[in-house]
């Protein structure tokens, strides 16, 4: 069961799960998770693009809630800890960033959960990640991303 806040106008979801992964080449800036995805849900007011993207496709400003849980490991045997990012339009949501601490081969989950206010037609929605380490490819074995729409 979903509980959603508000009035929910629409959500949609970009859903992967591979079994050996998708492999993301040392991310030393923050680089787009990119696994290709399938949408998954109701397609209302978003639109979702097999590029782990989604898009706000409605008429009315929207503030809207994004939840999204990624699965992976990195490929080094020292800890790393990687971080990742929403983006809205290919720019930044200050305050997303959230992280987590891997170890090589040992896979590990994260969450995310954000509000973004005031989407527009045609914004869009991704995630990015950042490894701090030294070195180390992220690998991305589940991602789930949807987004809820609020009304008051």
């Amino acid at each position: 069961t979903q509980h959603r806040r508000h009035h929910t106008t629409g959500d949609n979801t970009a859903q992967k799960t591979p079994t050996t992964g998708t492999t993301i080449t040392y991310p030393s800036a923050y680089t787009k998770v990119n696994p290709t995805t399938i949408a998954n849900g109701t397609s209302v007011e978003f639109t979702e693009a097999t590029t782990a993207k989604l898009t706000y496709t409605g008429t009315d400003s929207l503030d809207t809630r994004v939840l999204c849980n990624i699965t992976l490991d990195q490929s080094v045997g020292a800890d790393r800890d990687i971080y990742f990012k929403l983006y809205k339009n290919g720019s930044a949501v200050t305050g997303s960033e959230t992280g987590v601490t891997t170890q090589s081969g040992k896979k590990v989950n994260i969450s995310i959960q954000f509000d973004v206010a005031n989407l527009a037609t045609n914004d869009y929605l991704e995630v990015y990640c950042k490894n701090t380490g030294a070195s180390g490819d992220v690998k991305i074995y589940s991602f789930y991303l949807t987004a809820f729409g609020m009304r008051g």
